[in-house]
C-alpha cells in the first residue's frame, strides 16, 4: 500500500508554474521532456524542499503525446501498487480527462486534472465527493437542478426566430440562391490554395518538412542563427496554428535528425 496524502503528477512541458504552498503534504511527480533543458530556480529549490516528496521522470523520444503515455503509464504503475489517490495531473492537455474518469468509476480513485495547484487543493471536499459519486446512487440530484437552467436558453432562441420570419418574406428568396453559389465558388478556390499554399506562411500543417521549404526561400544570412531565435520564428510561421513550444521543440528536432540543420551549443548552421 502506497503511503497516504495527495499524488500531483506535472506535464512539465504544459505546465511550469508550481505553486508549492498548495502542496501540503502531498508528493510530486515532476515530467520533462526530453529536449527540455531550463527548470526555473523557483522550482528547482521547490523540489528540493520536499526531498523524498518528489521526484523528476524525464521522457524518452520526442513527439506529441510521448510524455503523456508516460505520465500515463506511472498512473497505472502506482495504481497497480496500491495508490488510491487523490491524484491530480497539472497539465492543460484535455487528452487526461478520460482515464481520470474511468479511474473514478472503475477503481473509485478520485482523479481529475488541473490547470493549477489551487484549483486541486481549495476544493479538497470535491475529491472525496467524486470517490463517493462512485458508489452513492443518491448523488444525481445535483444534475437534474442544472438542466432546469438551461431551458430558458433555448426559450431565448425562438423569440428572435419569428421577427426575421416576419420580414423574410422579401428577402427569403435572395439569401438561399447566395448560399448556393457561395459554396460552388469559395471552396474551389479555398480548396486549392492550402494545397499548394505553402507559399504562404503558415498556410499549410506545421511539420518540419514545411518549416524547411519556408526556411529555404530566405537568403542563408537571414535565418535564425540561434535556437531560441528559430523557435520564435517556426511559432511565427505557423501562428495561425497557436502551435505549443513541444510542436515547436519537435520540428526543431526532426530538422536535426535529418541533417537539414546542425546545432552546436545553440548555435544553427544550416545545410539547405
Amino acid at each position: 500500500m502506497m503511503c497516504a496524502g495527495a499524488v500531483v503528477l506535472v506535464d512539465f512541458e504544459s505546465v511550469q508554474n508550481i505553486d508549492f504552498s498548495q502542496l501540503a503534504g502531498s508528493r510530486l511527480v515532476v515530467f520533462a521532456g526530453e529536449v527540455q533543458r531550463k527548470v526555473p530556480i523557483e522550482v528547482a529549490m521547490g523540489l528540493q524542499a520536499l526531498g523524498e516528496r518528489a521526484r523528476w521522470v524525464r521522457s524518452s523520444g520526442v513527439g506529441p503525446n510521448a510524455l503523456d503515455f508516460h505520465i500515463a503509464f506511472e498512473i497505472g504503475r502506482m495504481v497497480e501498487k496500491g495508490e488510491r489517490g487523490p491524484m491530480f495531473v497539472l497539465s492543460r492537455d484535455r487528452g487526461f480527462d478520460p482515464l481520470l474518469t474511468w479511474l473514478g468509476a472503475e477503481h473509485r480513485i478520485p482523479a481529475r486534472r488541473v490547470t493549477c495547484l489551487a484549483e486541486a487543493f481549495d476544493a479538497g471536499p470535491a475529491d472525496v465527493g467524486a470517490e463517493r459519486h462512485a458508489s452513492d446512487p443518491a448523488r444525481p440530484s445535483p444534475t437534474p437542478a442544472q438542466p432546469a437552467r438551461a431551458t430558458p436558453v433555448p426559450a431565448a432562441a425562438p423569440v428572435a426566430a419569428p421577427k426575421p420570419c416576419a420580414n423574410g418574406k422579401p428577402t427569403a428568396p435572395t439569401p438561399p440562391k447566395a448560399a448556393k453559389a457561395a459554396p460552388a465558388k469559395t471552396p474551389a478556390k479555398k480548396a486549392t490554395q492550402p494545397q499548394p499554399g505553402n507559399g504562404k506562411k503558415g498556410g499549410g500543417k506545421p511539420s518540419a518538412e514545411l518549416t524547411r521549404q519556408i526556411l529555404a526561400r530566405s537568403q542563408k544570412a537571414a535565418r535564425p542563427r540561434r535556437r531560441a531565435t528559430l523557435a520564435k520564428h517556426i511559432r511565427a510561421m505557423f501562428k495561425v496554428h497557436a502551435i505549443a513550444e513541444r510542436e515547436v521543440e519537435s520540428i526543431i528536432a526532426k530538422l536535426i535528425a535529418n541533417r537539414s540543420i546542425s546545432d552546436a551549443e545553440g548555435a544553427i548552421t544550416y545545410h539547405f
